[in-house]
């Protein structure tokens, strides 16, 4: 089975693109403008387009939109009959409480009575760049947008804990520091908060280094300096999400409490089971280029299967 993806402007997460150049060895993929859109040979091809108000009904090109506008399909309901929404992991079809119109899930497909089509695929991760090396003692603290009290108490048990940590913040350090110090890690403390696909921290796995995932509750833990949050309806309000887009028990540990006492235990529990934790034969297994490819060519196929050779 074959495909070629055809990529509008709009897709402007590097990452994205750079998981694009991954699966080049297993599909094609070709970058276009909207206008070489009436030449494109619809045997065996999908368009990608990151915009939701385009009308992809103005052609018989089989269309996936996203994955940066899921929550806008939520928001603007009824207007989305009929497009398929690249969500890039399963939990906000599963059990966020966002969609109630009835989700029935077949694989990483997820039907529902709106008439939109929500499917969950993820770009890879480079896991020829992002690979083990000699640990070391030391840990790594990775903050992402949560409530400044609870980085101050997280910040304070650590302390306490004497452990000794380098700190990341997102946005605010290079790469190749951060590969440094994360393939090295023995293990490495996640304060994030909610991640569609979350590249850091399968970044982290992909060097065999296992996380101790400090998770959100609901979409509103994500918070700013001023302890602002951007959710502030429902159902985002209370709807559940979390950092771990993509995880097994071989991962780490996921801790949901904000109790530092419920913390402390957890995270023992964590370090005692140090030693046997894989988590980068997870990401080979799910999130390396060829998994992903294939996801990518068979979740095609299944929803298009007339396009099959």
């Amino acid at each position: 089975m074959s495909l070629t993806l055809y990529i509008l402007p709009g897709l402007d997460h590097h990452k994205n693109r750079q998981g694009l150049e991954l699966m080049k060895p297993f599909l094609n993929v070709v970058f276009i403008d909207y206008s070489q859109i009436s030449t494109i040979d619809t045997t065996n091809s999908l368009l990608v387009v990151n915009d939701i108000n385009y009308d992809h009904t103005s052609h018989k090109i089989p269309t996936i939109y996203g994955p940066h506008i899921v929550f806008q399909t939520v928001s603007l309901g009824h207007g989305n009959n009929g497009k398929i929404i690249n969500t890039l992991s399963q939990w906000l079809t599963i059990g966020s409480g966002i969609l109630n119109k009835n989700p029935r899930h077949d694989g990483n497909i997820c039907y529902t009575d709106s008439g939109v089509t929500y499917v969950s695929l993820p770009f890879p991760v480079d896991v020829n760049k992002f690979i083990p090396a000699k640990k070391d003692a030391h840990c790594v603290f990775y903050f992402k947008r949560r409530s400044p009290t609870l980085k101050h108490n997280i910040l304070n048990w650590i302390k306490d804990k004497q452990l000794k940590c380098d700190f990341f913040e997102y946005g605010s350090y290079s790469e190749d520091t951060f590969l440094h110090s994360i393939s090295t890690a023995s293990y490495v403390i996640w304060f994030g908060c909610h991640e569609s696909q979350g590249f850091a921290l399968q970044e982290i796995l992909s060097c065999n280094t296992p996380i101790f995932v400090l998770d959100v509750d609901t979409l509103r833990d994500e918070k700013y300096p001023n302890d602002y949050s951007v959710w502030y309806e429902e159902p985002f309000v209370s709807a559940k999400a979390t950092s771990a887009s993509s995880w097994s028990d071989a991962c780490g540990k996921i801790c949901k409490s904000h109790d530092i006492e419920i913390i402390n235990k957890e995270f023992t529990d964590f370090l005692t089971n140090l030693d046997k934790y894989t988590p980068r034969k997870f990401i080979i297994e799910n999130l390396s280029p060829t998994p992903v490819a294939n996801l990518w060519i068979n979740t095609f196929h299944k929803l298009f299967p007339i396009q099959k050779n």
